[in-house]
């Protein structure tokens, strides 16, 4: 990904806010939709947020890279941890059908990133997972596509 974002996170939810920030910097940069990188935003926030807590042990020496391209329209992000595995992509979403009172918690969040990404990819790899994400910023419904090519 030329002229991208990159970054290393601590173990603090309060990453989350710096994420945000510098991802409306880079939105203003390359003069993306608001629509676009908004939901951007908030599927990084959800995947970051998840990541730190629920993805390491209590004091566990944890990372997280992110890295964020722009190509044509298609804005892409690399994330990478060595937390426990976990993949988004084959994840039991919840069924919004089901009453309040009869759905479980949690999973919300998983279904908003599924319904505002266009390709998830997810991959184990030598101990870190590694997750590819991909919106097209100026299209105007998503329909996730997701598999484990990370090439």
């Amino acid at each position: 990904m030329a002229d991208d974002l990159q970054m290393t996170l601590e173990l603090d939810l309060a990453e989350v806010g710096r994420v945000l920030d510098e991802m409306e910097a880079f939105g203003e940069a390359h003069d993306m939709p608001m629509k676009a990188l908004l939901r951007f935003n908030l599927v990084l926030d959800e995947l970051i947020t998840n990541i730190i807590s629920y993805g390491f042990e209590g004091g566990a020496d944890g990372r997280i890279e992110l890295r964020v391209g722009l190509n044509d329209n298609m804005l892409m992000a690399d994330l990478t941890d060595n937390g426990r595995p976990f993949n988004p992509a084959e994840a039991v979403l919840p069924d919004l059908g089901e009453t309040l009172e009869d759905r479980n918690i949690g999973g919300l969040g998983l279904r908003l990133i599924h319904t505002y990404l266009d390709r998830l990819d997810y991959q184990r790899d030598g101990g870190l997972n590694r997750l590819r994400i991909q919106m097209n910023v100026t299209a105007t419904d998503t329909g996730l596509n997701v598999g484990s090519d990370l090439k």
